[in-house]
């Protein structure tokens, strides 16, 4: 599941965007060392102040989806997270500071200002998680986005799970957050220069036509009847009360690397889900589309469709 999480709420009085330049501040990480006996891992304080991002204003696109698009081809090489909400593209390019947790949940991989940092997780993940984003929304405006795997569910449950290959969450501060609304596009950073190129791109005096590739035809019907079978089993322990909702999913080998802006392009075209995403966080790419919406926290409440 893919998310942009807006900052909390305890930042609402903090300082103004301001045209300035960025200061150079120290990256500060969790408290590392290896024979710690510490029950839970603590975030390094440090002096440092919020950075006040820079932002431009522009008027809205004519196609967001489009312009989405090529921003990620234009943008291919740098970490980036693109998610789409009720008629809204919230945009995060390159990764300023970032938190990746291994897939069983036990280490975690802390990057941002030049600097790099493996940790090991003591105590609480979730709490781990939190104040990461916390010690972040002190130093960095905006938004924070990133993607967690189901099997976070089961591990901060203590539940017994298969550790896939993906990590279990991962979190990325964005060097720039971009917002394509209908009416207007605001573009938010931290270098003038960056500010300036996004621009120019979506106005359109640098933007050269983009080439998408055409669809490819998927074989749907591979494993079909074992999928079948899945369903069928899980709408009847359904109907037996063991839960409420499930979503059965199956892996299909499509042969070759996917077009991941290609694919957002087609895909989206072609359907209106509750949800679209696509990112490239770490070497770990996707593209998806939700029918509904899976979980959102709407005022400190969990809810789900």
């Amino acid at each position: 599941m893919d998310f942009a999480l807006d900052p909390p709420d305890s930042r609402s009085k903090r300082v103004p965007l301001s045209p300035k330049k960025e200061n150079n501040i120290q990256f500060s990480t969790p408290d590392c060392k290896a024979n710690s006996n510490q029950s839970s891992n603590k975030f390094l304080k440090d002096t440092a102040k919020l950075v006040p991002r820079l932002v431009a204003v522009l008027p809205g696109c004519k196609d967001r989806l489009e312009s989405t698009v090529g921003l990620l081809i234009k943008y291919k090489d740098l970490d980036h997270f693109a998610y789409e909400r009720k008629d809204v593209w919230h945009i995060g390019l390159g990764s300023r500071s970032s938190l990746q947790v291994d897939p069983r949940g036990k280490s975690a991989l802390i990057t941002g200002q030049g600097r790099q940092e493996e940790c090991p997780i003591v105590g609480s993940l979730t709490d781990f998680v939190r104040d990461f984003i916390e010690d972040q929304s002190l130093r960095h405006e905006g938004k924070t986005f990133g993607q967690v795997g189901f099997n976070y569910g089961a591990h901060v449950r203590d539940q017994s799970y298969t550790p896939g290959r993906w990590p279990i969450l991962s979190i990325m501060v964005p060097e720039l957050e971009i917002t394509l609304r209908p009416d207007r596009v605001t573009i938010q950073g931290y270098d003038q220069q960056q500010l300036d190129e996004v621009c120019e791109f979506l106005k359109g005096t640098s933007m050269t036509p983009f080439r998408v590739r055409e669809p490819h035809p998927v074989n749907t019907q591979v494993n079909e009847k074992e999928y079948k079978t899945i369903v069928s089993n899980a709408l009847a322990e359904i109907i037996d009360g063991k839960y409420d909702k499930v979503i059965v999913s199956r892996a299909v080998d499509l042969g070759s690397l996917v077009d991941m802006p290609s694919t957002l392009l087609h895909g989206r075209r072609a359907n209106t889900p509750a949800r679209s995403y696509s990112m490239s966080h770490s070497g770990f790419q996707a593209t998806g589309f939700s029918p509904e919406l899976v979980m959102a926290l709407q005022n400190g409440i969990v809810v789900t469709e």
